[in-house]
């Protein structure tokens, strides 16, 4: 199964890759051979692989009517959740994967278009695209994104480090606080806090140590 876009289908990506694939669970027997090209990349990551496991899970849950199945993905994670599968615990060995084989010469790649045995926890898609064309620029800002990303750290504007973030939403807070210090009581009392639902007033202070506005509701 491989997705052919069609603007005259009238359906996305990730709906078209979904109705092939229900119509395999329909008409799969044991006797099929099912070939499954990156299944789930038309959708949020963690939907998508969830959403290919539930479906190999179902396969394999028909044990010796499970049709042959011939899977391609860059769900890496795919392979130790189904390692631990019921169904595959002791099978494992004798499965096969394979992955395409790549040769690294420092930060040059060279795609070699052959399977070989074994599989990979990472993709080299900043590598094609640069090698597609992509201005270093736009490559040297994905690497930091992407690390960003991956380590769980805030993303900056490329203008920015992490100081300069930290100097910036210090100054914001104190805008906001010099602002609301600012306000009249009563003027922020009418315009910003209101009367409560049941008719009882909010107290409002100030904290002039730390130049904060506080309303107890």
């Amino acid at each position: 199964m491989h997705t052919i876009d069609s603007v005259l289908d009238g359906m996305s990506t990730f709906a078209v890759d979904v109705r092939q694939v229900s119509v395999s669970f329909a008409e799969a027997t044991r006797k099929s051979l099912v070939i499954i090209d990156e299944f789930g990349k038309g959708t949020l990551t963690e939907v998508g692989l969830a959403l290919l496991q539930s479906c190999l899970e179902s396969w394999l849950a028909k044990c010796s009517d499970c049709p042959h199945l011939f899977v391609s993905t860059h769900f890496y994670s795919l392979l130790w959740t189904l390692k631990e599968h019921p169904l595959l615990k002791y099978k494992w060995s004798s499965l096969v994967h394979q992955t395409m084989e790549t040769v690294r010469r420092g930060m040059e790649f060279i795609f070699l278009y052959q399977l070989v045995d074994g599989f990979i926890d990472c993709a080299y898609a900043t590598q094609v695209a640069s090698e597609a064309g992509l201005p270093h620029k736009i490559i040297s800002r994905s690497y930091e994104v992407y690390n960003r990303y991956k380590n769980g750290e805030r993303i900056l504007r490329p203008d920015q480090t992490d100081e300069n973030y930290a100097n910036e939403f210090e100054k914001n807070n104190n805008l906001v606080n010099d602002f609301l210090l600012s306000i009249d009581e009563s003027e922020f009392y009418d315009n910003f806090v209101g009367k409560s639902t049941n008719g009882d007033q909010h107290d409002i202070s100030r904290d002039t140590s730390s130049n904060t506005v506080k309303v107890d509701v």
